[in-house]
């Protein structure tokens, strides 16, 4: 990278010459581009002056941004990457000549739009937000490009196939910069593989993904090939298959059978259609729907959008459901004796489809569903807010959703009130009707072929309460609040401290980051300057702490890190290699310590740092072949790093790596794993033969030797973290109230400790960790509250009196060599 400096202009006086040496120690002292007003407002006293602003457009005219040399563009074509530019330099530049309006100023950034326009769009975008960061400002010399800008966005998005898929889907177009919508299909109509079925099954079964995003949530121009993606692969991936804007390929076991035959988000039937011509047949409804914050409103209106799509409309006028005493397959248009009309005819059933209350069909929590309908209709029907409705969601929130819906349909009776489901499918179309026009509802939906279903307990009579769960013993805890300032929502615990996002309370969006000492009372968040400060992590033996940070047009992390997390806007930068990822980072992501190295890597690489109590001793990157996810890391218990990348698994020892001939299966929790130690052993979680039963698996690196046990009523997904002392934390990573929130084992005596729903009423466990002083916090998401932060009064004791005592069955050896072994517990 060419640092930018800015030169004095022939001629120009030395009181020039001292604000131009000021501007470039200035520009040298920032460590991300102008992303705020506040930030662009930095550039004011430089831009008052008209010579430091004909010298800064003369030193842009001169700095190239966009591949020059034959060898730049090849580099940029094959690896997407854009030019190494002194990125943070020049967009501050830009800002100082959007602040004044010299000639020279108007005319570069003009030139500068037009450029980009035609070369690169994809670094428009920062252009835009300081154009657009300004609009508050009399500055009439900004309209005519902020009116180009505005016009290329216009153009350029309207013929985005994705901007046609929302625009199909009554869908506005998000003004987020990040955004993304991801639907999966499958050929067996479900979510995840069958870990218990045979290989030759789970490579038959195919995986289909639709993905819409931000034309800027990829590298490369928004008019090239990212604004969409289809993609379709098997177990092994030698049934593949890629569809974009530039793309329509399909290879199954690895021969060509499709080339250069495009379809787009608006032509999945045809694609299905196509597929089955292949011997590929895909169960035609979503198995998994996925909207970014940005776009996160719209999540019903894209699962309806799929359905329409593929010919599964529920709510299309005409079409007759189920209704009592109505068989589901009559056709409404085809009666000819009078008792089958369409909704039309009844103004009242059109009316209550219209106006339903939509809720998708997923496990969620019954208070969820409570707040919805208080939000829906507790202005005209107040009985919603009388705590009896608050003590059934406490009572049925560990059952499944569709058992709280109907408790409190039973409980509405009582009131006077029925609740229908006007649906019958994925999503819930709720209408709340009166008691005394119930029946004449019922036979008007039962004419128009409308489906239409009580909600209400079976067995029990209307007016009858709903029956009544006892909901057990809830932990003593310390509630400790937040300031009230803002909304605050922690994300990481490290050692004592915590970090996560704050906004204020009339905003929709997170504003920022923070970090808090857990510690103090009352809790004190301190705003990180950072962007998207994430993945807080800590290493007792170098009392070291690290954490990710976002920098938006490189589309990369960086680490960063020090002693004091409340300094941490004083850190530096650990190393200069990034983790080339997407804006979102999930748990298994964050950097990892294993004793004296901190580790994290991305899709394509692994970056090792050796370290000491006072920062970074050497840095080691090691470029690897490109595969779909992420690299994982472990260590056993001679303190070997081991790292998992798509089929290899390799061993980090003095300086190198080796492969070790054998891959870990997806299925287990290699990135949770933990270390046997004094032995070349680690312990991880994952799946085994039955649903909610999860396998914890201790495997010999040098050997492949097994041995396995099993934890009922546990998330497969689950990680193992160290809780102190003997005691391993096996924290699960799904939010179901059906499985165990989190559960505790001594390694010594092999005693196991229960952390269930229920312990907190009806929210739900999100973090737990263990202070210096062995204190336990521990985070609960409240219904229509947020997150809470509290502290066990008597956890342990708490604990051992809430459950039965339990011990971990004895961990028993497979015969086959991993990864060959069965997912069945051996005898």
């Amino acid at each position: 990278m060419t640092p930018l400096k800015i030169a004095p202009l022939p001629g120009c006086t030395p009181g020039t010459a001292e604000k131009i040496d000021a501007l470039n120690r200035k520009l040298g002292s920032f460590i991300h581009a102008p992303l705020n007003l506040k930030e662009i407002l930095r550039m004011e006293p430089f831009a008052a002056d008209g010579e430091v602003v004909r010298a800064v457009a003369a030193s842009l005219d001169d700095y190239a941004i966009l591949p020059t040399s034959p060898e730049e563009r090849e580099r940029q074509r094959t690896t997407g990457l854009p030019k190494d530019y002194d990125i943070v330099g020049f967009w501050y530049c830009v800002a100082l000549l959007a602040l004044s309006a010299e000639p020279e100023a108007v005319r570069y950034l003009l030139v500068l739009a037009r450029m980009l326009m035609v070369e690169d769009p994809a670094e428009l975008f920062l252009l835009r937000r300081i154009v657009r960061l300004l609009e508050g400002f009399p500055f009439p010399h900004l309209q005519e490009l902020r009116g180009r800008i505005e016009a290329f966005y216009d153009t350029v998005t309207h013929q985005l196939e994705a901007f046609r898929w929302l625009e199909a889907a009554g869908i506005p177009w998000p003004e987020s910069y990040e955004w993304e919508v991801i639907a999966q299909f499958s050929s067996d109509g479900e979510p995840y593989a069958d870990p218990a079925a045979p290989k030759e099954e789970r490579r038959r079964r195919v995986v289909l993904t639709l993905r819409l995003n931000s034309p800027r949530s990829l590298y490369g121009s928004c008019r090239q090939h990212n604004s969409f993606e289809i993609s379709l692969r098997n177990d092994d991936n030698t049934t593949r298959g890629l569809w974009n804007e530039g793309h329509g390929d399909l290879f199954i076991d690895d021969r060509p059978v499709m080339q250069h035959r495009m379809f787009t988000p608006l032509q999945l039937p045809e694609l299905f259609d196509a597929l089955e011509g292949f011997g590929i047949r895909l169960v035609r409804k979503p198995v998994m729907v996925y909207t970014s914050q940005g776009i996160r409103n719209a999540h019903v209106k894209v699962f309806q959008m799929l359905e329409n799509q593929l010919g599964h409309d529920p709510t299309a006028i005409g079409e007759v459901a189920e209704a009592p005493g109505l068989p589901k397959a009559a056709d409404a248009t085809d009666a000819t004796d009078g008792t089958l009309a369409g909704k039309s005819q009844f103004p009242e059933v059109e009316q209550a489809v219209e106006e339903a209350l939509d809720l998708l069909k997923y496990d969620g929590d019954v208070n969820d569903s409570l707040a919805e309908m208080r939000k829906k209709w507790g202005e005209g029907i107040s009985v919603l807010h009388e705590a009896r409705f608050d003590e059934i969601g406490v009572q049925y929130a560990c059952r499944s959703h569709e058992e709280g819906l109907a408790a409190l349909g039973q409980e509405l009776t009582c009131h006077g009130y029925r609740l229908y489901d006007l649906d019958g499918d994925d999503i819930y179309l709720l209408t709340l009707q009166p008691e005394a026009h119930a029946t004449d509802f019922e036979k008007a939906c039962g004419k128009a072929g409308q489906y239409c279903r009580q909600l209400k307990q079976p067995g029990r009579a209307p007016g009858t309460p709903v029956r009544e769960i006892d909901p057990g013993r809830t932990m003593p805890c310390e509630e400790v609040p937040w300031p009230d300032d803002a909304d605050y929502m922690l994300d990481s615990l490290a050692g004592d401290f915590c970090s996560g996002r704050w906004k204020s309370r009339d905003a929709e969006q997170w504003q920022g980051n923070f970090v808090a000492d857990l510690r103090q009372r009352p809790l004190q968040p301190v705003k990180v300057r950072w962007n998207r400060f994430c993945c807080l992590t800590y290493s007792p033996e170098m009392d070291f702490y690290a954490a990710f940070y976002y920098i938006p047009p490189m589309q990369c992390w960086m680490l960063l890190g020090g002693k004091n997390p409340l300094e941490a806007n004083s850190w530096k930068r650990l190393c200069d290699l990034p983790k080339q990822e997407s804006p979102f980072l999930f748990f298994d992501q964050r950097p990892r310590w294993f004793g004296r190295y901190l580790c994290f890597g991305d899709r394509q690489s692994a970056t090792i740092l050796t370290m000491n109590p006072q920062g970074v001793e050497r840095v080691q990157r090691f470029p690897l072949p490109k595969a779909q996810h992420p690299c994982r890391f472990a260590c056993d218990g001679l303190g070997r790093i081991l790292l998992a990348h798509d089929e290899e698994t390799y061993c980090f020892e003095n300086g190198s790596l080796s492969p070790l001939g054998f891959h870990i299966l997806s299925g287990d929790g290699f990135n949770g794993s933990i270390p046997v130690p004094e032995t070349g052993r680690l312990v991880m979680c994952g799946f085994s033969d039955r649903e909610v039963v999860a396998r914890l698996l201790e495997l010999d690196i040098d050997t492949r030797r097994c041995r396995a046990t099993r934890m009922q009523n546990v998330d497969p997904w689950s990680v193992l973290l160290p809780f102190g002392e003997d005691w391993v934390l096996v924290k699960g990573a799904c939010d179901s109230m059906r499985l165990d929130f989190a559960r505790l084992w001594n390694r010594t005596t092999g005693e196991v400790l229960r952390i269930r729903p229920g312990m907190f009423g009806s929210e739900k466990l999100e973090h737990i960790g263990r202070l210096s002083d062995s204190r336990v916090v521990l985070t609960t998401l409240r219904s229509h509250v947020g997150q809470v932060v509290h502290f066990p009064a008597d956890f342990w004791n708490f604990l051992r009196s809430a459950s039965r005592p339990q011990t971990l069955e004895p961990m028993q050896p497979c015969e086959a060599l991993y990864p060959d072994i069965p997912l069945t517990q051996p005898e």
